[in-house]
């Protein structure tokens, strides 16, 4: 073929060229010995020299030709055509000279070339519509492409117009076709559009099968909407489609990410019970879950019983334990994983070794952090974006600023280009190193090598310059933030509202408050928090509840932080029976204390001489599994020491020290028994602490 070298896409060339046939051939419209390879350029030369307009003068000049022209012949007019109107009319007067099978076979080589080439999509539409007109219906092959493409570009309503034009061509619709237009929703957030096609496919003749009902299902439990899933699941099985593994494994990893931990291990312990057996997703998904839970034991036990089942872990069931494990602190059993996976020939991949780097960061020890990135190259596997990043987050982290940014030197010279995520993870860890205009040359370094920050990129920034004092430069970034393409998001704006407050701009912040809700912007329980507990800390009480109560009646419910906040202030006021009339709503609420809620209200009530409640407190802290802070203690002890209760006293310095609280910790207490020393009798100088742990102290100049 004349074109067949040039491939579709040097068409255009071709067509702007001078005509091939000779020139007595050219002064006639067309000529019977016009060779056939010239059609399509024919073609083109005369749309353009009538303006790019249909009509009679140009169906003239064509004369015949429509008789002569291959569906290939076509494809590359339209191809070449910016109008879709003109390239319908030309198709329209290539299929009239051709009989019914011709007109079917014409449509179905145009539109499915046209939909293989993902190219001019409207047209293809266009084309669609008017042989649907003209009742001309290409083959289904041809419709499933159309549908296939136009899903794949996510215009599944575009999708769901060709499927009606499938149905006015008597053909039978199936689930699969749907499918493709279900997914294309779900993936675009559209999920009740998805769900109201779904409803209509058994009036089509279209029932949905198992792969409708998993698709639909993913999309709710992907938007948190676990009631409208676990609803379908249950039509679906009263519809007798049998739940699949894959329905089971789509239902168990959305429960585990909406944190509906109990819900998900009942599906696993379902699927069970029904003889669906679970695969290596299903036990990974499973494991993940309980890490996520903190259910460490139960997830190892399920490892092994999948090994016994005769189910192998793979590289992501490795991964996942081996995370799982540190990120619980428990670094044996994660090497101990490293090595079994190494064993049984499963080789560790970016992922791997970044779970291991990440986790020996997490427990301190940078020097074997660095070793596993070392022992990476080694092994041949090659450190991708995430791996880079990962460890010079680290590196931040423990201070190690040369090392991080030797690292980054390094990385460029791999050929590995950093993304907007290590970018921020760089100004970020500068911002605290304290090391401020180094984190504003590397955000204009990311700017040159034009890497779009994000959001989460500006708020580091805004943070970073409140933080240190440069509120101006935070202000005017804010500003350029949307005239840079990049819409500030709520946690933008508590961080502005925070750094106000920092900087003891009430006013500005509670302005920038109203701003943001008058935008259209929802606040969140992190902007409530950071509102009342703002304006608490500058005397503003009554403003500062006023903003609660309007929290709840906004429907947005406070967290235990919120309640905290109140109480430290309700006790610094005096206000001891609020406090403890507000700590009955939390339970009311749900809203569980937290160790920063007893550690507040044990040492307030202790303060205000309400003894006996504050010990009742410090025994349900305690029997919650909660630390008393060093803090609760020298204000419990100063409290006993004003009562003269010695051996209450010695009691909860013997607690201290059982604790683990190291002698610095301790300075205030023992400061206080040692001023005690004189004040009591023999019983006590026998329970004192020995000598020779009280001189450390005093040679350190503690006490005088």
């Amino acid at each position: 073929c004349f074109f067949g070298g040039l491939g579709l896409s040097g068409l255009s060339l071709c067509f702007c060229g001078a005509s091939m046939a000779s020139p007595a051939a050219s002064a006639m419209p067309f000529r019977t010995h016009l060779r056939m390879p010239n059609m399509a350029q024919h073609v083109c030369e005369v749309l353009s020299k009538h303006g790019g307009l249909w009509g009679p003068q140009v169906e003239q000049t064509l004369g015949d030709l429509a008789i002569r022209l291959k569906p290939h012949h076509v494809l590359r007019v339209i191809l070449s055509q910016s109008d879709p109107e003109l390239s319908v009319h030309f198709f329209r007067w290539a299929l009239q000279a051709l009989d019914s099978g011709g007109k079917v076979r014409m449509g179905t080589e145009v539109v499915n070339s046209l939909a293989w080439e993902g190219k001019k999509l409207h047209i293809v539409q266009a084309l669609i519509k008017e042989m649907t007109f003209l009742g001309v219906f290409p083959h289904r092959v041809a419709y499933m492409n159309v549908i296939k493409v136009l899903c794949k570009a996510r215009r599944a309503d575009d999708a769901l117009n060709v499927l009606s034009c499938m149905e006015r061509g008597a053909y039978l619709l199936e689930p699969v076709m749907y499918n493709m237009v279900l997914s294309s929703f779900c993936k675009v957030g559209r999920t009740d559009r998805a769900y109201k096609v779904l409803k209509g496919m058994s009036g089509k003749g279209c029932d949905p099968n198992q792969i409708s009902f998993n698709t639909m299902l993913d999309g709710f439990l992907k938007e948190g909407r676990f009631d409208e899933a676990f609803g379908l699941f249950q039509g679906m099985v009263n519809k007798g489609c049998l739940p699949t593994l894959v329905t089971y494994n789509t239902m168990i990893r959305g429960l585990f990410r909406e944190h509906k931990g109990k819900e998900a291990i009942g599906m696993f312990q379902e699927m069970n019970d029904k003889g669906c057996t679970p695969n290596v997703v299903t036990y990974t998904t499973v494991m993940n879950g309980l890490f996520q839970n903190d259910k460490v034991d139960e997830a190892a036990k399920l490892f092994l019983e999948m090994v016994d089942k005769g189910c192998a872990p793979n590289v992501v069931t490795y991964n996942t334990m081996i995370n799982g494990y540190f990120q619980q602190k428990k670094k044996d059993q994660a090497l101990a994983l490293y090595a079994d996976m190494i064993d049984k020939g499963c080789t560790p991949d970016a992922i791997t070794y970044g779970s291991l780097i990440k986790g020996f960061f997490l427990l301190g020890k940078v020097s074997q952090a660095i070793g596993f990135f070392r022992k990476m190259t080694d092994q041949g596997c090659v450190p991708n974006v995430v791996t880079f990043t990962t460890i010079m987050h680290g590196l931040f982290q423990h201070s190690r600023v040369d090392d991080a940014l030797h690292l980054f030197c390094e990385m460029s010279d791999k050929d590995c280009v950093p993304n907007v995520v290590t970018y921020s993870i760089m100004i970020n860890g500068f911002f605290q190193q304290g090391k401020v205009d180094l984190a504003i040359d590397t955000f204009q370094k990311m700017l040159d090598k034009e890497c779009t920050p994000n959001v989460v990129t500006y708020s580091t920034i805004l943070n970073g310059l409140f933080r240190h004092g440069r509120m101006e430069e935070a202000v005017k970034l804010f500003h350029e933030m949307s005239d840079k393409g990049c819409t500030p998001s709520v946690a933008t704006y508590n961080t502005m509202i925070k750094g106000f407050f920092q900087h003891k701009k009430v006013d500005w912040a509670f302005f920038l408050f109203l701003e943001m809700t008058d935008q259209g912007y929802s606040p969140n329980v992190i902007t409530y928090n950071t509102i009342i507990n703002g304006l608490f800390q500058h005397g503003k009480v009554d403003e500062g509840m006023d903003v609660f109560f309007e929290m709840i009646d906004n429907g947005c419910s406070p967290n235990v932080v919120t309640y905290n906040i109140i109480i430290n202030n309700f006790l610094q006021q005096g206000k001891v029976d609020d406090v403890i009339s507000l700590s009955k709503v939390m339970k009311k609420k749900a809203c569980a204390p937290n160790a920063v809620t007893y550690n507040t209200m044990v040492s307030g009530l202790f303060q205000h001489g309400r003894v006996n409640e504050a010990m009742h407190l410090f025994l349900e802290m305690i029997g919650k599994g909660f630390s008393p802070h060093v803090t609760t203690y020298n204000i419990m002890i100063n409290s006993f020491l004003q009562q003269s209760k010695v051996d209450n006293t010695l009691d909860h310095f013997g607690e201290m020290q059982e604790r683990g609280y190291t002698s610095n910790f301790m300075t205030n207490s023992i400061m206080k028994m040692y001023k005690s020393y004189c004040l009591h009798s023999k019983s006590f100088i026998k329970r004192v602490p020995s000598e020779s742990s009280i001189k450390p102290l005093v040679k350190r100049g503690t006490f005088s």
